[in-house]
């Protein structure tokens, strides 16, 4: 099994919200992140469910993004997230994810996605890796991502 590859139902959970919020707006041309974002954790929260004690701490803003946009960034926390349940806390009873959602006012928003978990291998070359979460997390952010 490969490390950060994200599996059918958890990317389905994605496109059906974004769907979902599509059809409940009446709007087909963007979607409220901060809904979006809130509803996503808990989804996965929920799809995660197990004997440790994982806090979600979220802070998401109201942000509007185009359809486009929505998307590769839905699946982008969608990644993040269900990595940090499957792998950040292998050895530990409890842990704490923290997502930030916020418009920086200059066309831009902030993404801060964080865990107190056990964090990425040294054997894992985050700049080169060719596995399919870390090309969706490079391919949307760029070099603006700091993982």
């Amino acid at each position: 099994m490969s490390l950060l590859v994200p599996t059918v139902p958890y990317v389905s959970v994605t496109m059906s919200l974004i769907h979902s919020q599509l059809y409940q707006s009446g709007r087909f041309d963007e979607i409220n992140m901060g809904k979006f974002t809130r509803d996503l954790v808990a989804q996965l929260a929920h799809m995660h469910r197990s004997d440790k004690n994982i806090r979600l701490k979220i802070v998401a803003a109201d942000i509007y993004l185009s359809v486009t946009q929505a998307i590769p960034t839905g699946l982008v926390i969608n990644e993040i997230i269900s990595n940090a349940y499957k792998h950040a806390f292998e050895n530990k009873e409890k842990g704490d994810i923290s997502i930030t959602l916020e418009d920086k006012m200059d066309q831009r928003i902030h993404l801060n996605i964080k865990d107190n978990g056990a964090g990425i291998s040294d054997h894992i070359d985050i700049d080169n890796a060719e596995t399919m979460g870390l090309k969706l997390t490079r391919g949307t952010f760029g070099d603006a991502h700091k993982l």
